[in-house]
């Protein structure tokens, strides 16, 4: 689907390209070529008006003395994706991350991690950094497929690519990738990384849902989630 090659630490310039999953009446819209270039892989992933940028970069060389993959996943939104300014009158700096940015993060590293291979101990970053926020579409399923695929197109050698999507469920019916308003209305709040083969990463908060309800939207996140990995 995409290309992208570094040799001798050169800096390869992506292609400019453009590939979009229909969702129903949604739609995510991928691009490459256009920013962080500097990185091993940039991918850009848009759902309405709302923009978040995946980045992947890899070390050269195997960390010496870990047995572990030094995987870390970086979730930042910018104040002025959101038309804000930061601070005070007289400070203007972004402040820590929030702890719900740290989860977000945490989330997006559970489905990643998996699909390294154990061998890999290569310093690996990911960042997912929000660039623009409508207020109305999530941007945790925008920011974690634009890693995804970012992760895929990269020198790193895993098992992908993944799809990421956000599963609720208002009145009985499922819903999928609710807007902030109707998410204050759902039951459910399942978010659902899948490869082409399983579901590889789930995470879930509800009210009193029966045993049924979750089993289905899990396997209507799994199918949403491989259409996009396709």
């Amino acid at each position: 689907m995409f290309g992208l090659g570094k040799k001798d630490g050169a800096t390869a310039i992506a292609p400019q390209r453009e590939y979009s999953v229909d969702l129903g009446d949604q739609k995510l819209v991928f691009k490459t070529g256009m920013l962080g270039n500097q990185a091993n892989a940039t991918v850009l992933c848009q759902s309405g008006d709302t923009v978040c940028m995946g980045n992947v970069t890899v070390s050269k060389t195997a960390r010496e003395g870990v047995d572990f993959l030094p995987l870390q996943v970086v979730y930042q939104e910018k104040y002025y994706a959101g038309g804000k300014i930061a601070g005070s009158r007289f400070r203007k700096r972004e402040g820590r991350p929030s702890d719900d940015f740290v989860l977000l993060g945490r989330i997006v590293d559970r489905g990643l991690r998996p699909m390294f291979a154990k061998t890999i101990h290569n310093d690996i970053q990911v960042f997912c950094t929000v660039l623009s926020y409508d207020f109305e579409n999530d941007h945790s399923v925008a920011a974690a497929n634009a890693a995804n695929l970012a992760v895929a197109i990269s020198d790193c050698p895993c098992d992908g690519p993944l799809g990421s999507v956000r599963v609720g469920l208002i009145g009985g019916e499922l819903v999928l990738n609710p807007s902030r308003e109707a998410s204050l209305k759902s039951d459910l709040d399942l978010f659902v990384t899948a490869s082409l083969e399983k579901i590889v990463m789930i995470e879930a908060g509800a009210n009193q849902v029966p045993e049924a309800d979750i089993l289905r939207a899990i396997e209507f996140g799994k199918k949403w989630a491989q259409k996009i990995a396709k």
